[in-house]
């Protein structure tokens, strides 16, 4: 069933699930592709194979979840690819799986991605092909990562909005500061061996591990007014919910392209300027922060 979006779409996707797609890692990913996509949804590679063996349905895509290494064996999965050889298949590692791609035996045949880059920065392409234009992953499986860039669009430059980078290393908060001045934004250090205070950003762009998620409250309660954008490195889902929890707007996983970046940027600054319905109430601030 067609449901509608906000986004134009011409035609609608035919796209397959084998995994378990109810799981916490994997229901964004679902979620974010029911309003443009025809879905069938199998659990394993065995009954993937025989409906596509059946000849019912043609798939744009097929999606392939994993939870844990070897949860898909290597037959299977050569098997899987040996009855499709033509049609596009992604791979989506879970938290456990970061490893896979470099375990010596990588999937045959498909495009590799993790759970949490999924919405950042495969959606895109989903919706670019709903509207029959080229996806990243149209391209064939050995193109490049720089060729697959240059197909997906670069979001357009900004002007004048102010970035407050958050980062413990000062060379990351330089590369940030670098990056965002490319596109057009201002850029400013937060440095935390300095108590100094920014006025006015559009946004915080805080880098930083898991363990570091009690800077990120802090740095949110300091300048609550501003959406803050996290860069996670390797973060599970509990990671994600707590970053949420405690200010974050916007989550990336490190390692992560600039494109996804900057068109993260932009959807949560966009989000700020949508006028409120209700009155706005401040949050509370704690520990003295303002």
């Amino acid at each position: 069933m067609h449901r509608k979006s906000h986004r134009k779409s011409t035609r609608t996707i035919s796209v397959l699930l084998i995994g378990d797609f109810t799981s916490s890692e994997f229901q964004p990913l679902r979620a974010s592709i029911l309003p443009f996509c025809d879905i069938q949804a199998v659990g394993c590679c065995g009954k993937a194979v025989k409906l596509l063996q059946s000849g019912q349905y043609l798939f744009d895509l097929v999606v392939v979840a994993e939870r844990w290494p070897g949860e898909h064996s290597h037959g299977e999965l050569e098997e899987l690819h040996r009855t499709a050889p033509i049609t596009r298949m992604i791979a989506v590692s879970g938290s456990w799986c970061e490893g896979q791609k470099r375990s010596g035996k990588p999937w045959p045949g498909m495009l590799h991605t993790s759970w949490h880059n999924w919405v950042a920065h495969w959606q895109d392409d989903l919706i670019r092909l709903s509207q029959n234009r080229l996806p990243s992953f149209g391209l064939p499986v050995a193109a490049s990562e720089h060729e697959r860039m240059i197909v997906r669009p670069f979001p357009p430059e900004a002007e004048g909005k102010l970035i407050a980078i958050r980062s413990q290393r000062e060379d990351m908060a330089d590369m940030l500061a670098s990056a965002c001045r490319s596109q057009g934004y201002s850029a400013a250090w937060l440095d935390p061996r300095y108590p100094l205070r920014i006025e006015g950003p559009d946004a915080i762009l805080w880098e930083g591990s898991p363990n570091q998620l009690e800077d990120l409250e802090n740095t949110h309660q300091r300048y609550w007014q501003a959406p803050l954008l996290a860069l996670l490195d390797f973060p599970r889902i509990d990671d994600m919910d707590q970053a949420i929890r405690l200010g974050a707007a916007e989550i990336l996983a490190k390692p992560t392209q600039l494109e996804d970046l900057f068109a993260r940027l932009e959807g949560v600054l966009k989000a700020e300027q949508i006028p409120e319905t209700t009155p706005s109430v401040a949050p509370i601030r704690c520990n003295g922060l303002s």
